[in-house]
This record gives structure tokens, C-alpha cells and sequence, in this order.
């Protein structure tokens, strides 16, 4: 069974305008692809941080982020439908389901 990415350009640009410039909030989604990998994505942007083969490959990375940033932020984890299905939030450089 084929599936589709629910992050394309179109809402990337959707997500970056509102936003808007230097209103990064620092926050970050993990996507499905559609070839079976994980994409982390900052919100407000466009492209793909980076593309994972797994769930839990995506969930590391974005601990290592956590471990290197001086503010706190929240991960979304969408599902295959799109939805929000966990969030996380960086706390004192580790990761806790909200």
C-alpha cells in the first residue's frame, strides 16, 4: 500500500507565513514520508531538518538537539493521517511526553 506524505511545500510555506519572519518558535514536528521515513521539521520552515529511517532514529536526533539548545521547545509527532498524535517538550535537556 502506497502512502503519501502529508508534508509538502505548499503547507511548509503555509506553516513558515504564519509564523512569519523572526518569529521562529524553535519548535520542531516529526512527519512521516512517504517512503516509509521519518522527517524532523522546525516549524516555520519549508524543508526537512533532516530525513530518518525510523521513529525512534528521529526521536534521538531530536534529543541531541535538545541536548545543544539553551531554550526549551516542543516536538509534535504526527501519525500517518497527519495528526498530532504526541508532544514532547524539551526540558533541562531531556525529552517528556506532555
Amino acid at each position: 500500500m502506497a502512502f503519501k506524505s502529508i508534508y509538502t511545500k505548499k503547507l511548509g510555506k503555509i506553516v513558515a507565513q504564519q509564523t512569519g519572519p523572526g518569529m521562529q518558535s524553535g519548535n520542531y514536528h516529526i512527519i512521516p514520508h512517504e517512503s516509509g521515513k521519518w522527517m524532523v521539521v522546525p516549524e516555520g520552515s519549508t524543508r526537512a531538518l533532516r530525513v530518518l529511517p525510523s521513529l525512534v532514529d528521529a526521536e534521538h536526533y531530536i534529543q541531541h538537539i535538545s541536548i545543544n539548545s539553551k531554550k526549551g521547545f516542543v516536538v509534535f509527532v504526527h501519525d500517518k493521517t497527519g495528526t498530532k498524535s504526541v508532544q514532547l517538550r524539551s526540558r533541562k535537556r531531556k525529552l517528556i511526553t506532555v
